[in-house]
This record gives C-alpha cells, sequence and structure tokens, in this order.
C-alpha cells in the first residue's frame, strides 16, 4: 500500500510539472503573439536621445533596415510589409530622422550606430541581418565593426561610399571636390543644388509620383542634421578599407557614377559577397522595384538564415511517457499542419 501511495505521488508531481510546463509553452507562444501585434512603435533612448523605431512580424531571426541620408522609415513600407510574415522586422529612424530626437550635435556614424545597438537592446534581440540603403551601408558598415558579434549578415542596397585617393596632390583634388559640395548644402543656393542632387538619383523610368514623394520627404528633413550627416559621410577617416567577413547580398543601380569595377572593389571589402547590379532603376531600389527587391532578398535570406525551428517558435505539449516504471515528460513541437 505504502509503495502504491508513493507511485501515486509520483505520478501526481510529473503531471503536475507537465501541466505547469504545458502552461509556459503557451505562454511563450503567447508572448511572441502579443510583442507582435501590440503597437509597432517603439523609442528606445540614447543619452539624451529618443531613437523611434518601428517592430513588426515574428520568428527567431530579425531583419532591421536602415535608411539613407535624409530619409526616414517610411522608405522600407514595402519591405515591412513583405518580411514581417516570415521574420521579426525592424525599421529604424536614425537620430534627426523621422519620430526621433533631433538635437543640435554632431550626426555621426558613431552615433548612428550606438543607435542601433540600442533599439536592437531594446526589442531584446540578440543578433540581426542588416539593410541599409545609401547611407545606411556605411552606417551597418560602421556597426558591423564596432559590433560585429550582433550581425548575422548585411544587405548593401545602392549603398554610398568613398574612395579616398591616396597620393597628395588627388587628396587634396578630391577633398576641394567633396568640400565644394558640403558647402553648397549650406549656402543661398540649397534648393537648387538638392534639386539638382535629386534628379541625379532616378532615372526616365523611375515613376513621377514616387519621385515627387521622395522629394518633398528630403526636402522636409532638418537643415542642421541633414549638413552633419552629409559633412560625416565625407570624412576621409570613414572610408578607411577593411574587410569584414559576413554573408553580403549587394544591389546597385547602374549609373553614370557607379565605377566600372564596383563588384571588384567591393568583394575585396566583402569576401562573402553576392553582387547583383539592375539597369533601369534609379537609387532608390527598393521603391522602384519592390516586388523585384523583395524576391531577391528573400531568396538570399533563405539560403544564408536557415537554422532548426526554436522551442519558442511553435506550440508545444507536453508528452508523458512510462519508461521503467516511471513517467517520462518530454516537449514535443507541433508539426506545422497541426498548427490552428
Amino acid at each position: 500500500m505504502m509503495k502504491f501511495q508513493s507511485t501515486n505521488k509520483k505520478i501526481a508531481s510529473v503531471v503536475t510539472a507537465a501541466l505547469l510546463l504545458l502552461s509556459f509553452c503557451a505562454f511563450i507562444s503567447c508572448f511572441d503573439e502579443t510583442r507582435s501585434t501590440s503597437s509597432s512603435s517603439h523609442y528606445a533612448s540614447l543619452n539624451d536621445i529618443q531613437v523611434h523605431y518601428i517592430l513588426k512580424g515574428k520568428g527567431d531571426k530579425t531583419l532591421l533596415f536602415i535608411h539613407g541620408w535624409s530619409c526616414d522609415t517610411t522608405f522600407w513600407k514595402a519591405q515591412i510589409d513583405f518580411f514581417k510574415k516570415d521574420y521579426r522586422v525592424i525599421a529604424i529612424n536614425l537620430p534627426g530622422h523621422g519620430k526621433s530626437s533631433k538635437p543640435e550635435i554632431p550626426y555621426t556614424f558613431d552615433l548612428f550606430a550606438d543607435a542601433v545597438r540600442e533599439v536592437i537592446d531594446d526589442a531584446g534581440i540578440d543578433k540581426v541581418f542588416l539593410v541599409g540603403h545609401s547611407m545606411g551601408y556605411p552606417v551597418a558598415r560602421h556597426f558591423i565593426r564596432k559590433y560585429p558579434q550582433r550581425v548575422s549578415g548585411l544587405c548593401i542596397v545602392d549603398g554610398a561610399y568613398f574612395r579616398v585617393p591616396s597620393e597628395p596632390d588627388k587628396f587634396a583634388e578630391w577633398k576641394k571636390q567633396i568640400d565644394g559640395y558640403v558647402q553648397s548644402l549650406k549656402s543661398d543656393n540649397r534648393k537648387e543644388f538638392l534639386n539638382q542632387f535629386l534628379a541625379s538619383l532616378f532615372v526616365e523610368e523611375s515613376p513621377s509620383e514616387l519621385k515627387a514623394e521622395i522629394k518633398a520627404k528630403m526636402f522636409s528633413a532638418p537643415e542642421h542634421v541633414a549638413n552633419s550627416a552629409m559633412e560625416e559621410m565625407v570624412r576621409p577617416e570613414n572610408w578607411k578599407e577593411y574587410p569584414l567577413n559576413v554573408p553580403t547580398l549587394a544591389v546597385y543601380a547602374v549609373s553614370p557614377d557607379l565605377p566600372s569595377d564596383n563588384e571588384e572593389y567591393l568583394r575585396s571589402l566583402f569576401p562573402q559577397m553576392e553582387y547583383h547590379q539592375w539597369d533601369k532603376v534609379g537609387h532608390f531600389v527598393m521603391m522602384e522595384q519592390p516586388e523585384r527587391f523583395n524576391k531577391l532578398l528573400s531568396e538570399y535570406l533563405s539560403k544564408q538564415l536557415v537554422s532548426p525551428p526554436l522551442l519558442s517558435s511553435y506550440p508545444c505539449v507536453a508528452v508523458l511517457a512510462w519508461t521503467t516504471g516511471i513517467f517520462m515528460v518530454n516537449v514535443v513541437p507541433l508539426p506545422t499542419s497541426l498548427e490552428t
């Protein structure tokens, strides 16, 4: 009788443990669902700066989209809507842009990289796959150099960069040209200069409505932010060449300004690179041809980010099995076909 009562107590304890485990699994699943369906607008704090970001979707892999100079998260709308079905998606408003704080401070790549770090920390994420457009590319590059353990890969979307001449004479000529470029932003002819600059980012096939939308948004960027960020863009120290050994997808638009050896040069910096070059599309590749871009990135991610599903990604059940006279508890993820 005592042995029978002892066995019953053991069974009751195991059943209780199994029920607790089942409740915990349900909690994890519900937590993920709540996180993905709650408000998508969030703020992370970097010193006294409020860094705004959008968080949508769910899954164990995270994509983080970084916009370009004088842009914001809305430039990634087509990507957010597409990728949120299979990934956790973050789009950041870099400091000084969109809904983020816009103090009168230097807007450096170091500041932008730290803002990205604060955002992923705030979202409770360990690693992200970075997608950077235009100035977003050097921001991503700086982040990878500073926080390599937080990155699973990179997508360069018509990334802006400078090759700084090493010869003194050529460097002096380059510096004079670049300084003139920055001064034009601060001059009385700023509007005319910006009109010319933005016109160079489009091609004949670029949709007129999209061009007007982009132009309006970029003109609305605060001058002190745009000027400071451009000064940072052309700072020679930011363009020291060093390889980054991360899986990399690069998509560039054919343009008169694109170097003929662009692919070769980028391969020297990103040995694990898959390179694509598209004709008849402007600088805003992901906005002009969203379906084509999303398909390319999706296929690349499916090759690079494949991993076994985590327990927290699926509903789960506790299975009780009688083995050698005692109950064993196993946690089994439900197959996709059984999910409701």
